[in-house]
């Protein structure tokens, strides 16, 4: 029977009051703010930054070696949650521009570009498609 030792050491779990304890702790702090605010358009590594006490290099050494860096990963969320907004009928009585908005996309060639090379299709073609991936779900 394996001890709680070898668990823990498989999950990765930091002790307790180590540097990497107290790295793990505030990653998923500012985590959790990005999730909390990531429809204000003043969000930015330096808003980050500030509202943890923290530099913003040392922002960017919390997250070294993930896949992406802070700075790319925001509007990558962004985009995910714009995706989601279309996909769902709550917001489908809302222009595209009007949900691309709400998350801080304020430029509708751009948004459409980014969002076409990482979903494959403009966004007003995934939206009328997203019903169809609901029923084949």
């Amino acid at each position: 029977m394996p001890d709680r030792g070898d668990s823990i050491a498989k999950n990765r779990i930091p002790l307790a009051g180590t540097a990497e304890a107290r790295r793990h702790l505030l990653r998923s702090r500012v985590m959790d703010h990005i999730h909390r605010r990531l429809g204000d358009p003043r969000l930015s590594p330096r808003s980050i930054a500030a509202a943890h006490r923290i530099s913003v290099s040392h922002l960017h050494e919390l997250f070294a070696g993930h896949d992406m860096t802070i700075s790319a990963w925001i509007p990558h969320l962004r985009l995910e949650r714009c995706r989601l907004d279309l996909a769902g009928p709550r917001l489908r009585p809302y222009p595209v521009r009007a949900i691309a908005a709400r998350w801080d996309f304020s430029d509708a060639a751009h948004f459409s570009r980014v969002f076409r090379a990482a979903y494959g299709a403009l966004p007003g073609r995934y939206r009328r498609r997203a019903p169809d991936r609901a029923a084949s779900r």
